[in-house]
C-alpha cells in the first residue's frame, strides 16, 4: 500500500446527514446551545402526572409540548445525549416563535458515531471520483461523444461503466478499488453548529419579491476552520491487476491532486459566474468574496479543494457542468427527463442552497486539503 495522509480544513459550513430527523420533543434550546436529550431518563425524572400528559403532547399539541419543555428541562440536571452551538437564527426562531405550530423546527444531524461526529471516507472517495471523471471526460474529446450518445438511454449507470468499469458493469472491475479512503477522525461535538439552510433562487420570488424560497430546513454542520484528518492508500497489487499506465498516473498523489484542482477551479468559476449576474447580487457579497479568495489563493503542490455534502448542488456531484457548455448536447432537455426530483418538482440547476444567519449568507461544504506522502 501506498499510505497518505489527508489533512483537511473547513472553509465553509459542511453538513452530511445520517438520513435521520430529530423531533421537538427530542431536543431543548436554552442560552443559545441544543441539547439532544436523553428522552427515557428524561421521562423517569418527571412527576408521574407529567409522565401520563408528555405522549398526549407529542401527539397532539406541539405548541404545548415546547413550552413544556422549556419549562421543565435543566441541563445541569437531566443527562443528554449531546449539546451543540446554534446560530442566531435557530435560537431567535425557537424562542421568539414557539408559539407558530408551524414552526416545528426539525432538525437533520450530521452524521456520527456513538454521537461523535465524523466525515465518512466514502463522502471524500465520492468527490475525488467525480472529479476524475469530470477530468477525463474534459481532456478526452472521443469518451465525451461517446457518453452523450449513451446518456439517454443509460443516464444512471453510464458514467461508471464507460469511464470507471472498462464497459463491463460490475464492481469487480471498478478502477477506483484501487483507492481507498478512511473514514475521518472523530471530532468533538464542540466542532458542529446548526444553522438555518434556505434555497436561493436565480430570481425574486413573486410572493415575497425575495430569491430565497420560504421553506428552511435546519442542518447540524462542521464549523468553519475545524480540522480533519483521513488516510488515503493506493492498493499497488490491485492496480498491476487493474490499471494501465495512464490509470496508475491519475491514481497517483500528483494525478488525484490535479483532478480535484481542475474540477473544483471550474466549480468555482461557474459559481461565481452564477452569483455575479444574481438580481440580489448585493446581498451576496460575502459568498461572492469568497469564491473570489478561494479563485485567487496559491495552493503548494500537495494541496487542493474539495466540496462535499449538503448544499454543493447539482453541480458538485455531475459532470453536468461539462454537458451545459457542450452546444451539441440538448442540455435542457436531458435536465427536464432526468434531473432530480424535488417535492415532486424537476429540479434544475437554477437554485443553491445557502447558510442564512442574521442578514449574511455563507455557502456550504468546502474544503481545503493537503496530501501528505506517509512511505517516507
Amino acid at each position: 500500500m501506498k499510505t497518505y495522509k489527508l489533512e483537511c480544513k473547513i472553509l465553509s459550513p459542511v453538513h452530511i446527514g445520517d438520513g435521520t430527523e430529530i423531533y421537538p420533543y427530542e431536543y431543548i434550546i436554552k442560552q443559545g446551545k441544543f441539547y439532544k436529550i436523553e428522552l427515557e431518563n428524561f421521562l423517569q425524572q418527571l412527576s408521574q402526572n407529567e409522565q401520563n400528559k408528555f405522549p398526549s403532547l407529542v401527539e397532539n399539541n406541539i405548541i404545548q409540548l415546547r413550552e413544556f419543555l422549556v419549562e421543565s428541562f435543566n441541563p445541569d440536571k437531566h443527562s443528554f445525549d449531546y449539546c451543540v452551538d446554534v446560530s442566531n437564527n435557530v435560537a431567535s426562531l425557537y424562542t421568539t416563535k414557539i408559539n407558530d405550530e408551524l414552526n416545528q423546527l426539525i432538525v437533520k444531524p450530521f452524521i456520527k458515531t456513538k454521537n461523535t461526529p465524523y466525515i465518512p471516507g466514502s463522502s471524500i472517495k465520492g468527490a475525488i471520483r467525480t472529479a476524475i471523471a469530470y477530468y477525463l471526460l474534459k481532456h478526452n474529446q472521443n469518451l465525451m461523444n461517446t457518453l452523450k450518445k449513451e446518456l439517454w438511454s443509460k443516464a444512471r449507470t453510464i458514467i461508471d461503466k464507460l469511464i470507471f468499469q472498462n464497459n463491463d458493469f460490475g464492481t469487480n472491475n471498478d478502477k477506483l478499488r484501487v483507492l481507498l479512503v478512511s473514514d475521518s477522525s472523530l471530532l468533538s461535538t464542540n466542532s458542529l453548529k446548526i444553522e438555518v439552510i434556505q434555497r436561493l433562487a436565480s430570481k425574486p420570488q413573486k410572493q415575497s419579491r425575495s430569491a430565497l424560497l420560504g421553506f428552511k430546513i435546519y442542518c447540524e454542520t462542521l464549523k468553519k476552520d475545524t480540522t480533519i484528518t483521513s488516510e488515503i492508500l493506493i492498493n499497488d497489487k490491485l492496480s498491476d491487476k487493474l490499471l494501465d499506465s495512464s490509470w496508475k498516473q491519475l491514481l497517483s498523489k500528483e494525478g488525484v491532486i490535479k483532478c480535484c484542482l481542475e474540477f473544483s477551479k471550474d466549480l468555482i468559476d461557474l459559481e461565481l459566474e452564477y452569483f455575479n449576474n444574481h438580481p440580489e447580487k448585493d446581498k451576496l457579497k460575502g459568498i461572492i468574496e469568497f469564491y473570489e479568495h478561494l479563485k485567487n489563493k496559491k495552493l503548494d503542490d500537495s494541496c487542493f479543494f474539495l466540496s462535499l455534502g449538503q448544499g454543493g448542488g447539482f453541480y458538485q456531484k455531475t459532470i453536468a457542468m461539462l454537458l451545459e457548455k457542450d452546444k451539441d448536447f440538448r442540455y435542457k432537455e436531458f435536465i427536464k427527463k432526468f434531473g432530480r426530483k424535488n417535492q415532486g418538482k424537476k429540479l434544475t440547476a437554477t437554485s443553491r442552497s445557502i447558510v442564512v444567519d442574521n442578514q449574511n449568507y455563507y455557502v456550504l461544504g468546502w474544503l481545503e486539503c493537503r496530501l501528505k506522502d506517509l512511505n517516507n
